[in-house]
């Protein structure tokens, strides 16, 4: 062999040592404190019919040298991509994650959806077009997702510039194959000026939960804006860090503070972390100056009265010269009583009472008034209308008054906005708020809806009062407060006791958040269950007028998934179906003591259905309904419904576990449903000094401050 072959080895050898000694101080791990710990985020509900997101924030840095990026390693810190994956990917095989760029800044209507490869966050940045740190801010107008570009940043340092960009993600979850999340984020890159290099960061923010029956692209008011309740520090890798590097962004940039504080994670008090420079309550309840929205209605507010004075002042008449003078509102009619106001409830975008009314096209829209069916004579109830009465239908507890109105349709969709009830020995009330009301002593009440300010009906309908003794077992024993063992997220549950039927004296609280009410009487009230609370053991509170109950719960999910949602003629898929958040139900919750609602539900599901009996273990039943039988046959479910029994035997670290074959009969696209009914003991009640009671007096229950204030928007 040639000498100077021979010496080749050693020439590479010697090279190769060259170089990883002059890249060392390159590409060794830089220091960096520990990642946040105390931080975790709450799993997803999921199933066939829709899904739930809480928010979350993130800061993402990448340092690089003036002409590109550097990528480095997590070591034992975690990933942006994993977070986002576990939070948002319930981990079924052949489950695909899309993404959808916002469109239009403020609009929450998606774009074309494309499935992820990979990490959920590394598809975002690719379809945006952005390298970390390569990529000049500038170049992202005109890019999937692309929203605003600022060439002044008030949160960077000085030379920073910032892009603005939005994504929806879609995944299947509870209760269909179809749901939005949306991560808000800002693409930043400033120059150092003492080293010379390169520093880019994202600011990401993860917004929900939507409706669970919003599919790709459909707008909801609800969606306007979303929740956002957490934020974390992450490096350009995706490595959680305890606060943003001071090089990039100091909070004297924005807020009154000491130039070396950090902006540091954390959301949960007012002026502290994430919220020293983002507000939940202006755009409105968004991270101000964030744009989810282009403008918060009370800057709206605020121009449109600034023109209304301008108008008025130009002419004596408050007309501009040459123009038709203004159209006068006629007054109502002195025997017309005045409006009440309205109360927040599930499905319902709150507006200042000043905001104008909604005006366009009308469209027929199938609607339900809901009211306990339990109504019965010389009661006060309290009802609300909902654009959505299907979700309500099979709940025995709950009577659905169907009717159809012609409704305003806006860019968010028909709107209860401007219409009032009318029920005989009542004032209007607000149609997209809580209906009170007393029933007399006939076998039925008649309800007329009108538009506000107008006597011309839209439409009526009638309520049903109940006559004669109720079925044993149902709710309301005089004195005593009961509730489930189980709260299935985004489900709707009853808690019975000695109520006084209006229910705008009731404040119903679940993990700490506000659950709304939909219907009560004076012996119950039915909420929905906030579709973003953690699974897992949790405090029920209910304030009734003085009274406070705390009953220890345990909050559910439940998850279904298919491997395949289009299926050929003949073919077939798998699903599964996962019910987490049971790890935390006491052995004397598993004795049979079911509410009279929910033997009914089971009855009329899957008549036939053998119930425990007092003296037996109790359990927790499985609905499963083929929703599409025209199309598939399910396993367990066949072509109808199933009541697949949870025995205490059957739950394994919290969970349940069930999976079987769907076999198309025709070519095309199939839903199923799945509901959890409980048919365990129910929640025993304490004081807040802690004694076993069910129905005791206590002190007030402290509302959070965050959800009050939102209420009253």
């Amino acid at each position: 062999m040639p000498a100077r072959l021979k010496r080749f080895p050693v020439i590479v050898t010697m090279l190769l040592g060259i170089y990883f000694l002059m890249t060392a101080g390159r590409l060794a791990p830089r220091s960096a404190p520990p990642a946040p710990t105390g931080h975790t985020f709450p799993r997803l509900p999921t199933t066939l019919l829709g899904a739930y997101l809480r928010p979350s924030g993130f800061w993402l840095l990448q340092k690089t040298g003036s002409g590109g990026g550097e990528q480095g390693n997590c070591g034992d810190k975690k990933k942006l991509n994993d977070e986002l994956k576990e939070e948002l990917d319930p981990g079924h095989k052949n489950h695909k994650i899309s993404i959808g760029p916002m469109v239009t800044q403020g609009d929450p209507t998606a774009g074309t959806y494309t499935p992820v490869e990979g990490g959920i966050w590394d598809a975002i940045l690719q379809r945006a077009g952005i390298k970390p740190c390569e990529t000049d801010p500038k170049d992202g107008k005109g890019k999937d997702g692309f929203l605003e570009y600022v060439d002044d940043s008030n949160v960077l340092n000085s030379g920073g510039t910032r892009s603005t960009f939005g994504y929806f993600i879609s995944n299947g979850a509870e209760g269909a194959l179809a749901a939005d999340y949306f991560l808000l984020f800002s693409y930043d890159r400033i120059k150092d000026k003492k080293t010379g290099k390169i520093l880019c960061a994202f600011e990401v923010f993860k917004f929900g939960p939507f409706p669970h029956n919003r599919k790709p692209g459909e707008v909801h008011p609800e969606a306007d804006p979303p929740e956002w309740v957490f934020g974390y520090a992450v490096n350009g890798d995706g490595c959680l860090l305890p606060e943003v590097p001071i090089e990039v962004a100091r909070v004297s940039n924005f807020a009154n503070a000491p130039d070396s504080e950090t902006v540091k994670p954390g959301v949960d008090d007012e002026k502290k972390g994430c919220r020293k420079c983002h507000d939940r309550e202006k755009g409105p309840g968004s991270t101000f100056p964030f744009p989810w929205v282009k403008k918060g209605k009370e800057e709206k507010k605020e121009e449109e009265k600034k023109e209304e004075k301008k108008t008025e002042s130009e002419t004596p008449g408050g007309n501009k010269p040459g123009t038709t003078p203004k159209e006068t509102v006629p007054e109502q009619p002195e025997e017309r009583p005045k409006r009440i106001g309205k109360a927040e409830i599930p499905g319902k975008k709150p507006e200042g009472e000043n905001a104008g009314l909604p005006s366009g096209p009308t469209e027929d829209t199938l609607v339900g008034l809901i009211v306990p069916a339990d109504t019965r004579p010389e009661d006060t109830i309290t009802g609300t209308v909902v654009t959505n009465p299907e979700e309500y239908r099979n709940n025995p507890a709950l009577r659905v008054i169907e009717t159809k109105l012609p409704l305003i349709k806006t860019a968010a969709g028909a709107t209860l906005r401007g219409v009032e009830a009318l029920i005989r020995g009542r004032e209007p009330q607000a149609a997209d708020g809580q209906i009170v009301f007393h029933t007399g002593h006939e076998g039925s009440l008649p309800v007329t809806f009108t538009r506000e300010g107008s006597t011309t009906t839209l439409g009526q309908s009638s309520v049903p009062v109940s006559s004669g003794n109720p079925p044993t077992g149902w709710p309301g024993t005089r004195g005593v407060y009961k509730a489930s063992s189980i709260y299935q997220r985004g489900g709707t549950a009853e808690i019975s006791g000695p109520f006084d039927g209006n229910a705008s004296n009731t404040h119903v609280q679940i993990a700490g958040q506000d659950a709304n009410i939909v219907a009560g009487s004076p012996r119950a009230r039915y909420v929905k269950v906030p579709s973003n609370c953690a699974t897992g053991g949790t405090d029920l509170v209910v304030q009734d007028g003085l009274r406070s109950v705390r009953f220890p719960v345990s909050v559910v999910s439940l998850q279904i998934s298919a491997d395949k949602l289009q299926l050929r003629r003949g073919e077939t898929t798998r699903y599964r179906i996962v019910v987490s958040g049971l790890e935390s139900l006491p052995d004397s919750a598993w004795h049979a003591s079911p509410s009279y609602s929910a033997i009914s539900e089971i009855r009329q599901a899957v008549p036939g259905f053998h119930l425990p009996r007092e003296d037996e273990e109790g359990t927790i039943v499985l609905l499963l309904r083929n929703l599409s039988p025209q199309v598939i046959t399910m396993e367990h479910a066949g072509s109808g419904v199933a009541a697949i029994t949870i025995h205490k035997s059957d739950v394994h670290g919290g969970k349940f576990s069930l999976d079987g074959a769907i076999q198309s009969k025709v070519a095309g696209g199939f839903t199923a449903e799945a509901k959890l009914v409980s048919l365990l003991a129910p929640a025993v009640g304490t004081r807040g000094s802690g004694a076993m009671f069910i129905g005791a007096l206590t002190g007030p229950v402290r509302r959070n401050p965050s959800e009050t204030r939102k209420r009253s928007r």
